[in-house]
């Protein structure tokens, strides 16, 4: 068996011993590429694995408001129905007056403020309902029913619900923007 090997030519000679340094008798091979752009390659790579931003897929939803006496108004849907809720950050959980819904059985007694803590208090029943905001839909979403009737005398305007933290919580940020009217809810 005989093995052919390719000799270097004279023009490639200097290059392959310039990149070896002889000490003694031991050659070792120098490292050839410069520092900056080992770095830049390695950037370059890196680079590559970081995921590109999907366009197609939104990263959260813009809602409409209104204001009225310095609070904010959300259109959305119960069920397919119009509402217009009230923005409320303190509430825990997202309400919908009784007379708006119109098929709880039960005669629910007005909510009344609770004078040992911050808020209103007063009978509620737990439904799941399907809720939409902008084009965001929360598909069986168990909302709270009031009697919102005393809390909407005495703000001295009119709403169908209070939407709470229940909702808000879902997104990474919530930004309100006053000059464009939108509120931004990022995932």
């Amino acid at each position: 068996m005989h093995r052919f090997f390719r000799t270097s030519s004279a023009a490639e000679r200097p290059a392959i011993l310039a990149a070896a340094a002889c000490v003694n008798g031991v050659c070792r091979l120098r490292p050839s590429l410069a520092p900056a752009r080992v770095f830049r390659t390695l950037l370059f790579f890196l680079l590559l694995l970081v995921p590109m931003p999907n366009r197609a897929i939104p990263r959260g939803v813009r809602v409409p408001f209104r204001t009225v006496e310095s609070m904010i108004l959300i259109e959305g849907k119960i069920d397919e129905k119009r509402i217009t809720f009230l923005l409320d950050t303190g509430s825990n959980h997202t309400i919908v007056s009784v007379r708006f819904y119109g098929n709880v059985l039960l005669a629910l007694r007005p909510a009344q403020r609770d004078h040992g803590a911050a808020g209103w208090m007063g009978e509620s029943i737990r439904l799941p309902v399907d809720l939409s905001l902008a084009d965001h839909i929360w598909a069986g979403q168990c909302v709270t029913m009031m009697n919102l009737d005393e809390l909407q005398k005495v703000l001295g305007i009119h709403f169908d619900g209070l939407l709470g933290q229940d909702i808000l919580r879902e997104f990474r940020s919530v930004r309100i923007d006053y000059s464009a009217h939108v509120i931004e809810l990022e995932y």
